[in-house]
């Protein structure tokens, strides 16, 4: 049940999907375990022609604050053998330009930042302290 409200919160779609929901502690980070649907036939943007999934990889993406909890994405995210053999791993929509966050985390970041507040209140603001001491991406 928290897992199809959460997907319908984050406005997944498939081939994604919430697998689980869980907080380490009371007021601890909530993780987010995103997968995707098995044999899902997956096409490449860049290329075009059907690609067979091939193995995954875990990706850790953080996410807007959920109710005043740290929020991560923890996304197994599929690698797929081209038509040429090369493998390629699949992007997903949501995920930011930025490595570590979602497209929507950085927006925020973005809004916060252009309305006059520092990257230090940014990082302080929404529990990102690694970032307040000079090692902003």
């Amino acid at each position: 049940m928290v897992e199809k409200l959460s997907a319908r919160a984050l406005d997944l779609d498939e081939p994604w999907m919430v697998r689980e929901v869980k907080q380490h502690a009371t007021a601890g980070p909530v993780d987010i375990v995103i997968d995707f649907v098995r044999g899902h036939v997956s096409r490449c943007r860049e290329r075009m022609g059907r690609m067979e999934r091939t193995t995954t990889q875990t990706n850790l993406y953080r996410h807007l604050n959920f109710f005043r909890h740290q929020c991560y994405f923890v996304v197994h995210v599929p690698r797929v053998r081209l038509l040429d053999g090369r493998l390629h791993t699949i992007v997903p929509d949501w995920s930011g330009k930025l490595r570590d966050f979602t497209l929507q985390m950085e927006a925020y970041v973005l809004l916060l930042s252009v309305n006059g507040m520092s990257m230090a209140e940014v990082g302080c603001a929404l529990n990102m302290t690694e970032y307040v001491e000079g090692a902003w991406p």
